[in-house]
């Protein structure tokens, strides 16, 4: 038992568990300011390994409308990581964007005409913005 103890001891003090931590990156966060909506909007993005601004090599683009670090960002660009491994080679490298909600129920419904769903939801019905049309499709009879 004191050997067991002894030991425990000797690796918590060894210098390299000593060392500070160093976070863990997945991508980098910006944020615009949405002149479409008016807002401003926070974008996550992957770049996948050895990608270079001012290289010509295309990627593939993947754009999350939960593409929250409390959504599914983590999840989807951590797949397009490792199925884009060399070994694994099921995916094309790509870049992963996410885009943040602010109003989810705003930014993906159409306008209701029903008194109950207004009243449920109130700020639904502003998807015509949120895809960028210049003329909202008007509600199913």
């Amino acid at each position: 038992m004191k050997t067991t103890l002894i030991c425990l001891i000797s690796l918590l003090c060894c210098s390299t568990w000593a060392q500070q931590p160093k976070p863990i990156s997945l991508g980098e966060t910006y944020e615009i300011i949405s002149a479409q909506l008016s807002e401003k909007r926070t974008l996550n993005i992957y770049l996948p390994p050895g990608y270079n601004k001012a290289d010509t090599t295309k990627y593939p683009v993947i754009y999350l409308l939960d593409g929250g670090l409390d959504e599914d960002f983590i999840h989807v660009a951590g797949l397009v990581q490792f199925n884009s491994f060399p070994w694994v080679h099921r995916v094309q490298p790509s870049i992963v964007v996410g885009i943040v909600n602010v109003d989810r129920k705003r930014d993906m419904s159409f306008p209701t005409t029903m008194k109950s769903e207004k009243q449920k939801y109130p700020t639904a019905g502003g998807s015509h913005s949120y895809s960028n049309t210049t003329t909202p499709i008007p509600p199913a009879p």
